[in-house]
């Protein structure tokens, strides 16, 4: 097997303006040793983890992003736009099924970039506070095995993402929040629906819109330097999330999806 080492580079420049404003610029080169390969024939957790060995070489990118600022009294607001090139893109060919440990047959190597924009808000007052983002971003491919795609959506590409939280501290202790979230729904290499007979519409079909609603409560306390923390909530009580998020990670099903969580920590 091949060794692999790489120089990555970040370099990020600010500069102060009046009246509270920042602008900034950035760029990088990141070289990642192992790939995530989406395998929807599987209900795995997580995406699979291929390390760079044998022809695979490590995913390589540049990244550029520019952006403004404004500091609010208790918080602040940001825009910033980016560009980033990938190559040594690894996907999982969608016309075979792994049926050994010959992932020169399965797996096709391509190219791409990602393009978008972001806005970022948040605020706090004296019992209130707001949270809100929304992002346009395209990821897209090109792989020369499917050639005759042209450039497709990357398996990851999500236009629009919105999502907005307010919470009310009604104690010094204790907060409830609220918080909902709408985005685009993810690409498919195939539809569900696809008939094996006809032509393969290689990553043609998006999920539908995902949208959701969130509740929770907090509990914090200090104990000289030490803190504990208690969360509980209810994890989409209205919505469509998808079923990697219900099924995969929980394996269980919840009546409409709704899911009750839990937490509690301890730092000392």
């Amino acid at each position: 097997y091949r060794n692999y080492t790489s120089i990555q580079p970040r370099f990020m420049l600010k500069y102060s303006l009046p009246k509270n404003n920042l602008i900034y610029a950035s760029a990088s080169r990141m070289e990642q040793f192992y790939h995530y390969i989406c395998i929807e024939n599987f209900a795995l957790p997580t995406d699979f983890r291929m390390p760079s060995i044998g022809t695979f070489r490590p995913r390589t990118s540049e990244h550029y992003e520019v952006g403004w600022k404004h500091f609010l009294t208790k918080g602040y607001c940001e825009i910033s736009s980016f560009f980033k090139t990938r190559r040594n893109v690894l996907s999982l060919r969608p016309d075979v099924f792994p049926e050994n440990d010959l992932w020169n047959n399965y797996i096709m190597k391509g190219k791409g970039y990602s393009y978008g924009a972001k806005a970022y808000l948040t605020q706090s007052w004296k019992k209130w506070s707001l949270q809100a983002s929304y992002a346009y971003i395209r990821s897209m491919e090109k792989y020369p095995v499917m050639a005759e795609y042209g450039t497709v959506p990357s398996l990851y590409d999500i236009p629009h993402s919105f999502a907005t939280a307010v919470s009310f501290q009604f104690t010094k202790h204790s907060s409830v929040s609220i918080g909902g979230e709408v985005r685009s729904g993810r690409v498919r290499d195939t539809s569900d629906n696809t008939d094996f007979d006809t032509e393969i519409q290689f990553r043609g079909y998006r999920d539908p819109l995902m949208y959701r609603l969130d509740a929770g409560y907090g509990y914090q306390r200090t104990f000289k330097k030490s803190i504990l923390a208690l969360r509980v909530g209810l994890y989409s009580i209205v919505g469509n999330p998808p079923d990697e998020d219900i099924e995969n990670f929980y394996f269980v099903a919840y009546q409409r999806n709704c899911l009750p969580y839990a937490t509690i920590s301890f730092k000392f």
